[in-house]
């Protein structure tokens, strides 16, 4: 089977099978992929820790970024992010973490992962993730760790295939009975339609939520300046951003719209210090 009759069957499938629900708010991280209406798995960047480890396979930079959010303009939902990235052996090794809070509640997270090229088409990665959360008063605090698994295969010169998956199998560590993490999977489609566009699909499930359809698109004007946009649908979000780099610093904005609850922005500043 060729290479074109793959791509055209994987779009049907992608886009046309999973038309359902979509939930409203992105747990994505970095200003790309929220611009990109959420779409993780099959982005290679200094956020692939958080966001699909098999991402830092191929990464080759020692990078240091940060990130501020503030959900629906609210700044009791300010989420602030700190990612690094080494190279290490023949992959590359990601640490992250995340903070968000107030008086009353506390949500932090922190990852560990590592991504490795096997071959010259399969990049894989894990990560280890731990989340503290208390809210707040005499109220016991609650530690969990679970993981993240991910995987990128190369179909063509021009095509990926991505998958990640958080907690698949609900086995994780919990210091309260009543904790809970999700399981969530994520299925993703990359196309590099022409060398200043890139087109992105992603599917995601959450076992306890409706399954979701993501569609984003990245103009790239000579590897300085960035244009996104993304889709969700039923019911309608959409989402935008831009950034520029300028030698080793990289400069990003997103901004994501719900219908009801407004705008959620976001500011990304990246150093590679190679």
């Amino acid at each position: 089977m060729s290479t074109r009759i793959i791509w055209r069957v994987l779009v049907c499938v992608m886009v046309l099978v999973p038309w359902f629900k979509l939930i409203s708010q992105t747990t994505a991280v970095g200003a790309r992929s929220v611009s990109l209406a959420g779409i993780t798995a099959g982005l290679e960047d200094a956020w692939a820790v958080a966001n699909n480890p098999a991402g830092l396979a191929r990464y080759n930079h020692v990078s240091l970024a940060t990130s501020v959010e503030q959900r629906y303009l609210m700044k009791e939902l300010g989420y602030y992010a700190i990612t690094a990235t080494v190279p290490a052996g023949k992959g590359c090794l990601g640490i992250f973490t995340m903070f968000s809070g107030y008086q009353s509640f506390i949500d932090q997270k922190v990852s560990l992962g590592y991504g490795r090229l096997f071959g010259e088409r399969v990049l894989s990665g894990i990560s280890l993730v731990y989340v503290f959360q208390k809210a707040g008063g005499e109220s016991a605090s609650i530690h969990q760790v679970a993981y993240e698994l991910g995987t990128i295969i190369v179909l063509s010169k021009k095509v990926n295939l991505a998958f990640a998956t958080f907690n698949p199998f609900q086995l994780y560590i919990k210091s309260e009975d009543y904790a809970t993490l999700p399981s969530i999977f994520k299925l993703g489609l990359s196309c590099q339609y022409s060398p200043a566009l890139i087109i992105f699909t992603e599917f995601e499930k959450d076992l306890d939520l409706p399954p979701g359809l993501k569609i984003g698109i990245e103009y790239i004007f000579r590897e300085i300046f960035f244009l996104r946009g993304g889709i969700r649908i039923f019911p309608a979000s959409y989402s935008f951003g831009a950034a520029i780099r300028h030698r080793r610093y990289l400069f990003e904005f997103s901004c994501c719209y719900h219908q009801y609850l407004g705008f959620t922005p976001q500011l990304s500043l990246q150093f590679d210090f190679k």
